[in-house]
């Protein structure tokens, strides 16, 4: 396996680590809506900040409410880092565990997103 898938998974495996740290310590910082302020629109993602601070508060129903795919973040980057260590650990890429499923998944998920954000500007 080349020396980027191994930089790639250490990265995701990582970076999910001091993501959840810092949730749990309450320290995800606020950070301001580039798109919004340009625009006045809300973009897709605006609430997902708020969302995944309440689901580490505990506070689900509110998470959702806030943002649908908060938690679906969180479950994405679990498993983002769960695959990372069985990659690694069996020296294989993403592509040959899952194929062009994981493309189908991506691009269902995406149109899922776009479609909530479109119902949610109404």
């Amino acid at each position: 396996m080349p020396l980027r898938y191994y930089t790639i998974y250490i990265t995701v495996i990582v970076g999910g680590m001091l993501f959840f740290a810092a949730g749990l310590l309450g320290r995800i910082p606020d950070l301001p809506c580039l798109f919004n302020r340009m625009t006045g629109i809300n973009c897709p993602s605006c609430g997902i900040t708020r969302s995944i601070r309440l689901v580490f508060g505990g506070n689900i129903k509110d998470s959702l409410n806030m943002h649908p795919f908060g938690i679906v973040f969180l479950a994405a980057l679990v498993l983002m880092m769960v695959f990372s260590i069985y990659g690694l650990i069996k020296r294989s890429r993403l592509e040959q565990l899952f194929g062009k499923r994981l493309t189908t998944v991506a691009i269902v998920t995406f149109i899922i997103y776009m479609t909530v954000w479109a119902v949610r500007s109404l």
